[in-house]
């Protein structure tokens, strides 16, 4: 289904050997001692598929070989080593300051991946608008709006900031984890929306 060099790089992606059976149109990979996750190859198209305890659940809509092979490395790594990790969230709770705020995501996050009150590509943004209320959202790397979620002027802020922080982190991980496919596979990670 997939080539040997896909393997070899979803090893090295992963970070340990895994446990690959391959048996016609279907890969499956053992995650644990009662976990499996696999693809199999129908009608043109992938799909996911898991096994706990021996029981077989389809997971998600058909997919190109492209897409394919994105989600299956990241997957796997995130069931085996790789998950998104809240691990500054104490720091963001009830948070009343906009000073505070600013120094906390200078602090705990990459810059890089988020902007206040300036649109920025490739980043989660946030928007306070006139009428009082604050939008998060995020623009892509070409410049589209996308993901936005509006919290009209009675939310309190502290909640707002708390939600641009663990959207923030979360698209830390997905955009490092882009990067890191793009390194170790020498092939462009798909984006949201290609095909």
């Amino acid at each position: 289904m997939f080539d040997k060099k896909y393997f070899e790089d979803l090893k090295r992606f992963v970070g340990m050997d895994l446990n690959l059976s391959e048996e016609g149109d279907s890969i499956c990979i053992n995650t644990n001692w009662e976990m499996q996750h696999g693809i199999d190859f129908v009608d043109g198209k992938y799909k996911f598929f898991y096994c706990e305890r021996g029981r077989r659940y389809d997971d998600g809509n058909p997919c190109s070989e492209k897409w394919a092979r994105y989600n299956f490395a990241t997957l796997l790594r995130s069931a085996f080593r790789n998950k998104v990790h809240y691990e500054y969230i104490q720091y963001f709770y009830d948070i009343e300051s906009e000073e505070v705020f600013i120094d906390r995501m200078k602090k705990y996050c990459d810059a890089k991946f988020y902007s206040m009150y300036k649109p920025k590509r490739d980043a989660i943004n946030l928007e306070k608008r006139e009428d009082g209320s604050y939008r998060i959202y995020r623009i892509d790397e070409n410049g589209k709006e996308v993901d936005y979620k509006i919290f009209d002027k009675n939310v309190k802020i502290s909640e707002i900031y708390f939600k641009f922080y663990c959207d923030v982190t979360s698209y830390m991980h997905i955009r490092e984890s882009q990067i890191d496919y793009e390194e170790y596979f020498g092939v462009r990670a798909p984006r949201i929306g290609e095909q």
